[in-house]
């Protein structure tokens, strides 16, 4: 799980009140995203899905679904910390 980044595996990355999860595989992206709400419920908090975004590269998914049901809608680009990220994998 997460992503390999110079021999370093980053599974999330945290700043704020905002999160951004890395995975290799569809599989194990579900799979965080159910551990983070699983401990985030022990806590009282909750995922906002309507801020919730999830971006795919090299593929053209457009939505992802949870375990639980709930789909998640695709972008093909983010802003974080003042970079932005696309789709096929450019940043600026």
């Amino acid at each position: 799980m997460g992503y390999n980044v110079n021999n370093a595996t980053i599974y999330k990355v945290q700043i704020a009140d905002n999160q951004m999860v890395m995975a290799q595989s569809k599989k194990d992206l579900v799979y965080t995203c159910r551990k983070l709400e699983e401990e985030y419920s022990k806590w009282g908090l909750t995922v906002n899905i309507a801020k919730t975004k999830h971006m795919s590269l090299g593929t053209d998914t457009n939505h992802l679904e949870l375990d639980n049901g709930v789909i998640v809608t695709g972008c093909n680009e983010f802003r974080y910390l003042g970079s932005i990220f696309t789709k096929d994998g450019r940043d600026t």
